[in-house]
């Protein structure tokens, strides 16, 4: 396939894994930012293949005959793959598409979006890497039982570990000797609507 993530991907594994709605707008900048450039290099591949044609009949090509050899490879690559270019291109405007949906959905419920986007990017990650701190204890104390030493290293390193990270572990370990496997921490509050937005797409 043409694709690069699927709206599935992009509203589960993407967005909807984020914590905020902040950090998931920044992922679906980002996301959309890589498609875009995608989207831009492939339309200029005829000044590319432009260029190739000018610089194999150069004066300069002449002189070094290897140089015109990987030219005309190139060429004949691009020859190759010239049926799919329409189709990629397709897919990648319909992966946009998706992205300015999500990017729509998430926006409203941001807190820092009154503020630039680099502002808003760096003003969110203490509460994300709270959140997928406290995401990644479940995860350990609900299977293995242990929090490895180096993650937990990385939890006691945050700003939040005493008054809101080590009290939410011994709940999490209250309830794994209780057998309760529900989970506390919760799905991001967007990922609902992002799950309707993807059955919308079906349709």
């Amino acid at each position: 396939m043409h694709w690069r993530n699927s709206n599935f991907q992009i509203a589960y594994f993407i967005a909807g894994k984020c914590h905020t709605a902040d950090h998931a707008y920044k992922m679906l900048c980002e996301l959309r930012e890589e498609r875009v450039t995608a989207l831009n290099a492939n339309k200029g591949a005829g000044l590319r293949r432009q260029a190739l044609l000018r610089k194999r009949d150069s004066f300069f090509c002449k002189l070094a005959p290897w140089i015109r050899l990987e030219i005309e490879a190139k060429l004949h690559e691009a020859e190759l793959n010239k049926d799919i270019y329409p189709a990629m291109q397709a897919q990648c405007e319909r992966e946009i598409e998706f992205i300015e949906k999500c990017i729509g959905i998430v926006q409203p419920l941001r807190k820092y979006k009154e503020v630039p986007d680099h502002e808003a990017h760096q003003a969110c990650q203490r509460e994300e890497w709270r959140l997928e701190l406290m995401d990644r204890a479940e995860n350990f104390l609900m299977s293995g039982g242990i929090i490895p030493a180096d993650h937990l290293d990385t939890m006691r390193a945050h700003p939040d570990w005493e008054k809101i990270i080590h009290p939410y572990i011994g709940r999490i370990q209250h309830m794994a000797r209780a057998h309760d496997f529900s989970f506390v921490n919760g799905n991001a509050p967007f990922l609902k609507v992002l799950e309707t937005l993807l059955l919308e797409d079906k349709s």
